[in-house]
């Protein structure tokens, strides 16, 4: 015997709806996912005790949750005379499982992330697990690691001239100061190439005078052999003609004659002397020049080699303060 009744009536169907009704997701709070996910996005998230948070706006709109740091940066290298501080405030997306490529790095003053928790936004949460007090602390690790690689300061040196950058200093600053020094170096090596050779040149040029002062001995004596040698050989001429003791005076004119002769080779040696110091003089003055002109050449066509000094900041003194989960409007 079967108990079911038959087809229903319309007024039976109306009274069973409002049963119907009671028994649905909606009716039972059961949400669909869609529903689910927007509630979720457009609620705060409540993240446990200890853990602070900082809002970059106040202003409506969807906000995105972020790990924001202070951190303190040493650099220290004697030899170039570095030894400072670098203070930053680090912005990480938190929604990687490696924020640390995509962060953002500010100035102490170069954001504001003292606002009041927007009254209408809507909120991304968290991953799943990524706001903890343990975590947290894996952060700060993870960011001491990060900024210990990425955030190396480069400085500069140049071996051959004994030059390093100064903390500050840009490459191009630096490349300018080293130019500077190559041509005051340059300038410096000449000067002393110039005092070596005027030295050599004065003494040449002092031999030379004296040169010059034995030729032109060489022909006043010339000159006044000369001239007595002359007058030797008129007196000659003369007692010959009127037989006065011709004989001894053409022996006194022979001898004159021979020493005309001889001062004659003399002025000759002198002028030869002075030709070849004369030479000397001009050839060590285009030595000079040459060398000169060598050195400039040479400290033209080398370039200034910069070599690159990383220094990393001091591992056991980066610091990570006011870890936050920070929320960020898009």
């Amino acid at each position: 015997m079967s108990y079911l009744r038959g087809p229903l009536t319309r007024k039976q169907i109306k009274l069973l709806s409002p049963a119907i009704e009671r028994t649905t997701p909606a009716a039972t709070g059961v949400a669909k996912p869609k529903q689910r996910a927007a509630a979720a996005k457009a609620v705060r998230p409540v993240v446990a005790a200890g853990i602070d948070e900082a809002f970059l706006s106040d202003d409506p709109g969807t906000y995105r949750p972020h790990l924001l740091a202070s951190v303190s940066l040493h650099y220290v290298r004697a030899s170039q005379g570095l030894d400072e501080w670098e203070e930053l405030l680090m912005l990480a997306p938190l929604d990687e499982d490696s924020p640390w490529e995509l962060a953002e790095l500010f100035g102490t003053d170069g954001l504001d992330y003292d606002h009041d928790a927007p009254d209408e936004a809507e909120f991304v949460s968290p991953p799943s697990g990524s706001v903890g007090k343990a975590r947290f602390r894996s952060y700060g690790k993870q960011i001491k690691d990060h900024l210990y690689q990425s955030r190396p300061r480069t400085l500069w040196r140049n071996k051959a001239l004994k030059l390093r950058s100064k903390p500050g200093e840009t490459k191009a600053e630096f490349s300018g100061r080293l130019q500077l020094a190559r041509r005051e170096k340059r300038d410096e090596a000449a000067e002393k190439l110039r005092k070596r050779f005027t030295k050599k040149v004065k003494s040449m040029e002092a031999r030379v005078g004296r040169a010059q002062d034995k030729v032109e001995r060489e022909k006043s004596q010339y000159d006044q052999q000369k001239l007595q040698t002359g007058i030797s050989m008129g007196a000659t001429v003369l007692g010959a003609i009127f037989g006065s003791r011709g004989m001894g005076r053409a022996t006194t004119a022979a001898r004159g004659a021979g020493r005309v002769a001889r001062e004659r080779e003399d002025v000759s040696r002198a002028e030869d002397d002075l030709q070849d110091l004369q030479e000397e003089l001009r050839a060590l003055e285009i030595e000079a020049e040459e060398e000169v002109r060598a050195l400039h050449a040479e400290m033209e066509r080398e370039a200034p080699e910069l070599e690159e000094v990383i220094v990393r900041p001091r591992k056991s003194d980066i610091r990570v303060s006011e870890l936050r989960l920070a929320w960020k409007p898009d």
